[in-house]
């Protein structure tokens, strides 16, 4: 192993951990690297390249999380199996890769001639604004009618005023610690400093001062690929999803995502009339042995109907930090799917919500840069900052960036521009950096506090689940979430949310969210006391009510 091809150049802005990451990478899948290859000691890259062995050790961190890497205790560190084969093979779907009809595909499944979607021609985001897609409680207990009342009384989507109840709510950032003074003297100066032409109309796309920002951030801290030009701004991520939607699916299209996956998604996925695939996952994310047998239809077909109608026209993950269940997609996996959406020629839309927060390693590189003309990154500041900025970005292959540009015009114009200039300013003055710092130890406490809390009322073989990165962590209970106990929750003053209204196929019935972000660390406590006492109280009942059935069959 020659460590000579290990080096730092320290002009590029990129970390020191990622440049290190990058090369070690590189020799893995070029194959100069093959599996079984013991790595050097950290102490003694860090001495040949002239930095803290504390970096090197983070690099090595990184890897492990991201699957490249396998460490033995007491034997070293090596690379793992099937990585270089595997990148042969996407490679080689790469090449073999058939050239697109324009006159049936263009630049997606549901693109036509005019290079408009046809999902948009008659459709009044062709004209307008795009409909919003309203909650609705009644659709959603329609779905889960097991659920009833409960699921009604207070949705997440509703739980909007101070309530005294303990709220262990997902995908929520610590309100009260919003930079408002940082904030507020960039959106000053960003108002002062910015020209008259500003305050009028923008370009779709968003200014480039800010698509210039996101993409250094990207590219330094998530090894995204992109320029200025690939990123399109959009009011939140969720209006992101809304424009690829209507961009990429028509009235029929196959979608496949995870099972679980967030209700919100599959709900604008349907909205648009797509026919929803779910792929089960398990502690690692997306299982993609089952891509195959996802796109079986069950109905007879001729061949050239059954190859139309099976390939899916998007694929939707969450790689780093999967939703609910918390997942890292391992690199063999995505290499797997990658290849898999090259033989399907369908986009890969990956959706990084949260994993700037990452506990055990710095944060996992980004699925798009393995092969970012395949895949679609979507990304926020409502984790990282607050969702009543909405502010989100698309960052779109090269072949998407002109269409999606036009959808985000007919949608709204663009996004508010001050915001824009202001957010540009925080992010280029590091501002951003160090409050993803502050938070990460503010929300690592507090993951702390409820692992540990989960440990003293339930003990070590609580099975806990995704608590390496993000804002929550996912809870398995020895007996079902049913809606009596969570109204029994609820009277206690906690409320909890079962992974079960994620669930497509998947029994999740024993599983519940515990989000931690927007929780202080005493209430996280008191939270998961309560949460411990109506569960051994559920319980206690629950035994007598069967001892009391098998006292009467053996009467009968």
């Amino acid at each position: 192993m020659h460590l000579f091809w290990l080096h730092i150049d320290k002009s590029r802005p990129t970390p020191y951990i990622r440049q290190i990451t990058e090369q070690i990478r590189a020799l893995i899948t070029t194959g100069e690297w093959p599996a079984g290859t013991r790595l050097p000691a950290t102490r003694v890259i860090a001495a040949q390249l002239g930095v803290s062995r504390n970096i090197v050790i983070e690099s090595y961190d990184l890897l492990i999380a991201e699957g490249y890497l396998q460490s033995q205790r007491g034997a070293g560190t090596y690379v793992a199996d099937r990585i270089y084969e595997l990148h042969v093979q996407l490679n080689e779907a790469k090449k073999c890769r058939e050239s697109w009809r324009e006159e049936e595909h263009g630049i997606g499944h549901g693109i036509g001639r005019t290079g408009r979607t046809e999902a948009m021609e008659g459709n009044s985001c062709h004209t307008g604004s795009m409909p919003q897609v309203p909650y609705d409680a009644e659709h959603d207990t329609e779905r889960f009618p097991e659920y009833g009342q409960h699921f009604t009384v207070h949705p997440a989507h509703l739980l909007t005023e101070q309530s005294e109840h303990i709220d262990f709510r997902s995908g929520v950032p610590a309100l009260d610690l919003f930079p408002r003074q940082r904030w507020q003297a960039a959106y000053k100066q960003a108002c002062m400093e910015a020209p008259t032409m500003m305050f009028g109309y923008h370009t779709p796309e968003g200014t480039k001062r800010l698509r210039q920002a996101i993409a250094d951030y990207v590219r330094r801290v998530r090894g995204v690929y992109c320029e200025p030009e690939h990123i399109i701004l959009t009011n939140g991520a969720t209006q992101a999803y809304g424009m690829l939607a209507r961009l990429l699916l028509s009235e029929g299209a196959r979608v496949i995502v995870e099972d679980p996956i967030t209700r919100d998604i599959q709900r604008m996925m349907q909205h648009v009339g797509a026919q929803i695939v779910g792929v089960p996952v398990d502690e690692y994310g997306l299982i993609t042995a089952h891509l195959s047998a996802a796109a079986t239809l069950n109905e007879v077909t001729t061949t050239h109907e059954r190859a139309r109608s099976t390939r899916p026209s998007l694929i939707i993950v969450t790689p780093s930090h999967q939703f609910p269940l918390g997942g890292t997609l391992p690199i063999q996996r995505r290499l797997e799917l990658l290849a898999y959406a090259e033989q399907q020629q369908c986009y890969v839309l990956e959706d990084d919500y949260d994993s700037e927060f990452r506990y055990d390693s710095s944060p996992i590189s980004a699925l798009q840069h393995l092969n970012p003309e395949r895949v679609i990154y979507v990304g926020s500041f409502s984790k990282i900052l607050s969702p009543a900025l909405r502010i989100g970005y698309i960052v779109a292959p090269p072949a998407l960036v002109s269409a999606c540009r036009e959808t985000k015009w007919y949608t709204d114009l663009h996004t508010a521009t001050l915001e824009q200039l202001a957010l540009a300013r925080f992010i280029e003055t590091g501002e951003l950096d160090k409050h993803i710092h502050q938070m990460r130890k503010v929300y690592r406490k507090r993951r702390d506090t409820m692992v540990a809390a989960l440990r003293l009322h339930f003990g070590e073989k609580l099975t806990v689940m995704g608590y390496s990165t993000g804002l929550h962590l996912v809870v398995e209970l020895d007996e079902p979430c049913t809606p009596a106990l969570l109204q029994q929750l609820y009277d206690a003053g906690v409320i909890v949310y079962p992974v079960a209204v994620h669930s497509i196929q998947t029994d999740q019935s024993h599983r519940i969210i515990l989000g931690y972000g927007n929780v202080s660390e005493e209430r996280i406590a008191l939270g998961v006391a309560k949460l411990a006492h109506v569960l051994q109280s559920s319980k206690r009942v629950n035994a007598q009510e069967r001892t009391l059935q098998s006292n009467h069959a053996e009467y009968d």
